[in-house]
């Protein structure tokens, strides 16, 4: 196992200047390895641009939970690798689950995972390894690089997409593989049991409406296709899966993923809304927990059926790979703790 180690005292890096709650700029290296508290949580001081969401023990947590999710659920990859890769880049990675678990599921490829947070734990496996880097700006790694890049739920990370998808291509070894996931926060609801008039359809609509003004949409996913063409990618294989944002649907696989998922909302609405809502809107602290409680008390109730749709991206840097090793296109879903040989039905959840 490894230490993270803080950089040299002449450490010098384009994000130095950081939007801060006063608009000053760092004055020190040592402040990039500096939390800003507001309203009793924690940000990042690093970075071209503020970052929306916490960094402190309570967002960890949710995000433990989530990486949880999704690894049982879904799995640590879904690029159809054809042999077992050299390097990987992981795109914000935050208290690093991902990329220790994919270091572990790897142990011959080197993982790297970048954030503008210091928050990654101590020790790591001998493989793994993370950064303070902020992706909006030029990457320090160098052309041709790795073998995959994974970037999951990038909520309120990336104002310039096209700049991001160049580093990717850039980056990526021909014939490498870039696979982003993503929740589109939009409310679906099949039977009309979601009003117009509801708390988490207001919510939602704030946080979009806020997210957009503030340069960090939240239907980013809705054009990714766009951007992937125009960063000069081939083709695009894309699925989609219907997330139930309560424990409504009659399916235990999907109840289970409603369970999670409403316990993931009710933190993360109120995280985003603190920093977002006071940004955008001038709110109080007291005004966005006076809201995020009665979208709470909402969501306990079974009687309506909100979902989102939770897209998986992933596509291949030009020019052809070596002969696949026959066997090792397995990985496509490595890390997947798949109990009945089927994991989440894709089909859409039925009440």
């Amino acid at each position: 196992m490894q230490a993270i180690s803080e950089p040299p005292p002449d450490f010098v890096d384009e994000a130095i200047e950081v939007h801060s709650r006063t608009a000053s700029t760092v004055s020190s290296t040592s402040d990039i390895f500096q939390l800003v508290e507001e309203n009793g949580r924690q940000y990042p001081n690093y970075g071209i641009h503020w970052y929306g969401l916490p960094v402190d023990h309570g967002e960890q947590e949710r995000m433990a939970r989530q990486h949880e999710h999704y690894r049982v659920s879904e799995g640590l990859l879904h690029v159809p690798i054809a042999y077992p890769p050299q390097r990987i880049l992981d795109l914000g990675t935050g208290f690093g689950e991902w990329a220790i678990d994919v270091a572990d599921c790897f142990p011959s490829a080197i993982v790297t995972g970048i954030d503008i947070a210091p928050v990654q734990p101590s020790l790591v496996p001998p493989n793994c390894n993370f950064e303070i880097q902020d992706m909006e700006c030029f990457w320090d790694q160098a052309d041709d690089t790795f073998d995959i890049i994974h970037l999951r739920e990038p909520i309120l990370m990336i104002r310039d997409w096209p700049h991001l998808f160049d580093q990717v291509k850039r980056c990526l070894k021909p014939g490498g593989w870039f696979e982003i996931s993503c929740t589109h926060l939009a409310v679906q609801c099949d039977d009309g049991s979601v009003l117009d008039t509801s708390f988490l359809r207001y919510v939602v609509e704030r946080l979009r409406d806020a997210s957009t003004n503030l340069g960090m949409s939240l239907d980013c996913p809705l054009h990714f296709a766009q951007y992937f063409h125009d960063a000069g990618f081939g083709a695009v294989q894309t699925s989609t899966l219907p997330l139930p944002v309560t424990a409504w649907p009659t399916d235990p696989q999907l109840r289970a993923v409603g369970e999670v998922e409403h316990k993931n909302l009710a933190s993360l609405s109120w995280s985003i809304g603190l920093r977002l809502f006071r940004e955008a809107y001038g709110w109080p602290p007291h005004k966005t927990d006076a809201v995020m409680r009665l979208l709470r008390a909402e969501l306990c109730a079974l009687d309506y059926h909100p979902y989102y749709n939770r897209s998986v991206f992933f596509l291949r840097a030009l020019i052809s790979m070596p002969p696949a090793k026959r066997g090792f296109a397995d990985t496509l879903c490595v890390g997947r703790n798949d109990r009945d040989g089927e994991g989440l039905s894709r089909k859409r959840p039925q009440g």
